[in-house]
């Protein structure tokens, strides 16, 4: 699992953590927020992230995991949001701010820093589909569509108008809560046919003692869906 610590316990600049799910210790890997894991766990996009700094989250430094240098990714002007490895290994697709406007997904080549947009602007949540050839993204019109990483035409699943909770994309579909935190609290996971717009019940992620839950502040599921992290 790879995540971020901050607080007392790193001081003002968040530090980026890897982790073993057999309960080994955390792997400090380097300053900033972790963005993505490559698919052969080998490296770590990681971006800088200090609230004092003008340039803060402008800068992605691709680190190792194990033995090796880091190497910084040009930055094009944008800020850093959120960002998933694809599945060849040699790009990213982050949610990037250029200035004051609103977010988009880019494609960025990690070996020369070429950012290419694949979206418009006004994306909120948004999911990577297990293959890397799709992603599902809430648009400006608050409606959940589907965008082709080839290029091709976006569709729209005016059906989903309950998937303003985007979670994750999995082998059987996409994995949403419905928005708003009274529903939240609830823990209820529902998956979503991305051909068709259908919801039906998946899990339940909330714990046996929810007192004093009010968030659900981050989500990241296995491509088959067997494993989840929150």
């Amino acid at each position: 699992v790879l995540f971020t610590e901050n607080g007392q316990g790193v001081g003002a600049v968040p530090a980026a953590y890897l982790r073993g799910t057999d309960g080994s210790p955390a792997i400090r890997l380097g300053s900033g927020e972790p963005l993505a894991l490559s698919p052969d766990r080998q490296f770590a996009a990681i971006v800088d992230d200090d609230e004092l700094q003008p340039l803060s989250r402008s800068r992605i430094e691709i680190v190792p995991t194990g033995a090796g240098t880091a190497r910084a990714i040009p930055g094009a002007g944008l800020r850093y949001d959120n960002a998933r490895w694809l599945p060849d290994g040699a790009h990213l697709l982050a949610r990037c701010r250029e200035g004051d406007r609103p977010p988009r997904l880019y494609r960025i080549d990690i070996r020369d820093g070429r950012h290419e947009p694949v979206t418009p602007e006004g994306i909120g949540r948004w999911a990577l589909s297990p293959d890397g050839r799709k992603v599902a993204a809430i648009g400006a019109d608050h409606l959940l569509a589907l965008y082709p990483l080839d290029g091709g035409p976006l569709r729209a699943l005016p059906e989903a108008v309950d998937a303003q909770w985007l979670l994750a994309w999995v082998d059987a579909g996409l994995l949403t809560l419905r928005q708003g935190a009274a529903d939240v609290r609830l823990g209820e996971v529902s998956l979503l046919d991305p051909d068709s717009g259908r919801h039906q019940p998946w899990t339940t992620i909330l714990p046996r003692d929810a007192a004093g839950i009010m968030l659900m502040g981050n989500f990241v599921a296995t491509p088959d869906g067997r494993t989840l992290v929150y």
